[in-house]
Order: structure tokens, then C-alpha cells, then sequence
């Protein structure tokens, strides 16, 4: 593995998204850019890819909390708030 690193964006399209990032990669952030929900990971560009899987879920909506952890708020320009999880792996 390199030891430089690279900030990667994705576009968070779906409420339930798979990405494939590289191996290890940090998630930073997420949040608006323009009007297109993103998410910025720090990455070794020469590490294998590996999957990592988002969910997005609005207030007020009731869902399985299992395996997931809070990584942000995204607030949208029409007044929305999705509330960013990542899904861990199975222990």
C-alpha cells in the first residue's frame, strides 16, 4: 500500500446505496454538493476494492438499526434531513 492518499467523492443516488472504495478507505463526510447528496472518503488510490454500503434514512421514518452506524446528516435545499448510516459488516 501506497502511503499517499487521495479525497474521493461519490454521489449518494439511492436511500440504500453500495459503493466499491478502496480497501481501508476513511469515511470523512457527507452532505450536499450543488443539489446531488455526496460522500467524501479518504483513499489509498492503489488498494484493492472493497464494498462498502450506505443508508440514508429521513426523520421520522422507523427502521433496523442493526449493524448500522451514524456517520452524518445531509440536509437537502428542500428542507429535508436524511440521516447517513454505514453498515457494518456481520460479526
Amino acid at each position: 500500500m501506497s502511503a499517499e492518499r487521495v479525497v474521493w467523492k461519490y454521489e449518494l443516488s439511492a436511500p440504500s446505496i453500495s459503493l466499491a472504495v478502496p480497501a481501508g478507505a476513511e469515511l470523512l463526510s457527507v452532505g450536499m454538493q450543488g443539489d446531488a447528496p455526496v460522500v467524501w472518503f479518504l483513499v489509498d488510490p492503489t488498494a484493492e476494492l472493497e464494498g462498502r454500503r450506505l443508508v440514508g434514512v429521513s426523520t421520522g421514518l422507523d427502521f433496523n438499526v442493526d449493524r448500522l452506524s451514524f456517520v452524518g446528516r445531509i440536509d437537502s435545499d428542500a428542507g429535508l434531513v436524511f440521516h447517513i448510516f454505514e453498515e457494518r459488516a456481520p460479526k
